[in-house]
């Protein structure tokens, strides 16, 4: 036997010579015994825990982060729509503008086009040959 299985029995062997006194020390030593190894179970279980609430706690985070880069993205995205609707805007009132300059125009040659042929029609009437001799 070695040296801790010699005192361990001989510390033993004192409870036991000691009667009820002794059986009662004894047990309660494997009590607390019996306690170490479930707090240290109960303690690995929480270790367990904590190491699962960590990752979720990290999967979160990076979920969040994804979730502010999309919306990043998409101010982004958002902008550039509002910039393009503007352009577009401008482009539009621009063409109206050239289109209202267009009828303008187009209404005044029509004006002269037909002072011009009333002109005509005039010389005509008055001269019924055309201005042949």
């Amino acid at each position: 036997m070695g040296a801790v299985e010699q005192v361990a029995a001989k510390g033993a062997d004192q409870f036991f010579d000691r009667g009820v006194l002794g059986l009662v020390c004894v047990l309660l030593i494997l009590a607390i015994i019996g306690l170490c190894f479930v707090i240290r179970a109960q303690d690995r279980k929480l270790q367990k825990l904590n190491d699962v609430t960590l990752a979720d706690r990290d999967r979160l985070i990076k979920a969040i982060e994804a979730g502010e880069t999309a919306v990043d993205g998409l101010t982004a995205a958002m902008r550039g729509v509002q910039t393009t609707l503007e352009a577009r805007g401008q482009t539009v009132g621009e063409l109206s503008h050239q289109i209202a300059l267009q009828g303008q125009e187009a209404s005044h040659k029509l004006a002269n086009l037909s002072q011009a042929v009333s002109m005509i029609a005039g010389a005509v009437k008055r001269d019924p040959n055309g201005g042949a001799p």
